[in-house]
């Protein structure tokens, strides 16, 4: 399983600013079990690991939604930043979560079927 991550940058950064998108286990992360990546407020994604973190939650049991979720509760209590998390695990199933008002986010699944959203809760899946 592979992943990908960029980044839309940090606007008036400090010079040597190193975002999340370069460190494995913050803006992305994966391996047998499942992957996952991330957005938001990249020093946020960065104390707690976050990409790593939904991983984790994944290996110990949780299903991929409810991992995105216990992940984004974390990062809000632990730092309060702001960010979504999207993830596929090995069988398939993707989880999304966010505690920003909105996140952008598609997936392909396994039978062929695009499912989307933005607005928090949303899911549509239509044909491609």
């Amino acid at each position: 399983m592979s992943f990908f991550i960029f980044s839309g940058g940090t606007s008036y950064k400090m010079c040597g600013r190193v975002g999340d998108s370069p460190l494995v286990g913050s803006g992305a992360y994966a391996n047998q079990q499942a992957g996952a990546a991330c957005t938001g407020h990249g020093e946020s994604l960065l104390k707690v690991l976050l990409s790593r973190e939904v991983i984790y939650n994944i290996e110990n049991g949780a299903t991929p939604h409810d991992a995105c979720l216990k992940a984004i509760h974390k990062m809000n209590e632990q730092t309060g930043g702001k960010g979504g998390v999207i993830c596929l695990n090995k069988f398939g199933e993707i989880g999304v979560a966010f505690n920003t008002r909105e996140m952008s986010w598609a997936a392909i699944t396994e039978s062929h079927k695009l499912k989307y959203g933005i607005d928090p809760g949303e899911e549509i899946t239509g044909a491609m």
